[in-house]
């Protein structure tokens, strides 16, 4: 640790609320793709021919996996400064001490399982729609 500087309180909060400013514009991101594909199958893709599905799915795979694994690398970076917060030596501020308190409750568990399960939920139902769903018949 000779001639590391350590990151203070407020700087690992910056790191960690940017990372939360970033992390919702990536899952915005996911979920304005997801929707663009659910108009593409009501509009086109029920109509045409496995090749194209697929096509069309590997594409919008390759979107998501870019996205999620850029929503990955934000979810370490954001671990990574909330255990060097709690690495911090001294006494906390009761800003800090609360905020590490809910790193601990249910409802922040709840909601990281969300997080990370929305990308998977998106994929599946846009599968679901692609390959399972049938569509109206054309008028």
């Amino acid at each position: 640790m000779r001639g590391q500087k350590r990151m203070g309180e407020s700087e690992l909060f910056g790191v960690i609320q940017d990372v939360s400013g970033l992390y919702a514009t990536l899952m915005g991101m996911m979920i304005t793709i997801s929707f663009a594909m659910v108009a593409a199958v009501w509009s086109v893709l029920h109509r045409v021919g496995t090749g194209m599905k697929l096509a069309a799915f590997a594409l919008y795979g390759v979107g998501m996996a870019l996205l999620g694994s850029m929503m990955l690398q934000q979810a370490h970076l954001r671990e990574q400064a909330v255990a060097a917060m709690r690495g911090l030596p001294g006494e906390r501020s009761a800003f800090a001490a609360a905020f590490l308190e809910t790193q601990q409750s249910g409802w922040f568990t709840l909601v990281w399982l969300f997080q990370h399960a929305a990308p998977w939920l998106l994929m599946a139902g846009v599968a679901w729609l692609l390959f399972a769903w049938k569509g109206r018949e054309p008028r």
